[in-house]
């Protein structure tokens, strides 16, 4: 139980720095289009993907993932959730160590994907990498200032034994 509620604290604990403040913000703001054009079906095709083609809404994106990449069900749905609902707690500051690592996850999976060309590495890749290392930074160093994790650090949990 002691162990439950250290990960509890290190989850939410952050600092009040503002310069992380604003890079959280930034890289949320960054990552929201990624969520969006999952959940707007049948609007416009927004990715035009070499293996599956034009590509818009949740449907499309699963069977993408799932078929045309082969990734297992699970991991798609946990990829395209995580790309829809965790880019916005970033952005509030909620579960941003949870949600850094889920980003981080998925970068992981990806990146080896896209690799096999130049092109592919200089455009998509370098993007993914840097969304890694800034999921690296923020499991590392939380959500700093402006966020509720912050908040509910210090109004529950900094004062609790």
């Amino acid at each position: 139980m002691r162990n439950f509620i250290s990960l509890i604290k290190w989850s939410f604990s952050t600092s009040d720095d503002k310069a992380i403040g604003i890079l959280r913000i930034l890289f949320a703001v960054s990552l929201i289009p990624n969520g969006i054009e999952k959940t707007i079906a049948n609007v416009m095709p927004v990715l035009n993907d070499p293996i599956c083609g034009p590509t818009t809404g949740f449907d499309a994106f699963f069977q993408c993932f799932t078929s045309g990449y082969h990734i297992p069900p699970f991991f798609a749905f946990m990829g395209i959730i995580t790309q829809v609902l965790f880019s916005w707690t970033l952005l509030v500051g909620v579960f941003t160590r949870i949600s850094a690592m889920l980003w981080f996850c998925i970068m992981l999976w990806l990146i080896p994907m896209e690799v096999h060309d130049y092109v592919s590495f200089i455009g998509y890749t370098g993007y993914k990498l840097l969304i890694a290392a800034c999921a690296i930074f923020f499991m590392i160093k939380g959500s700093g200032k402006w966020s509720f994790d912050n908040l509910i650090y210090k109004k529950y949990l900094a004062i609790s034994p």
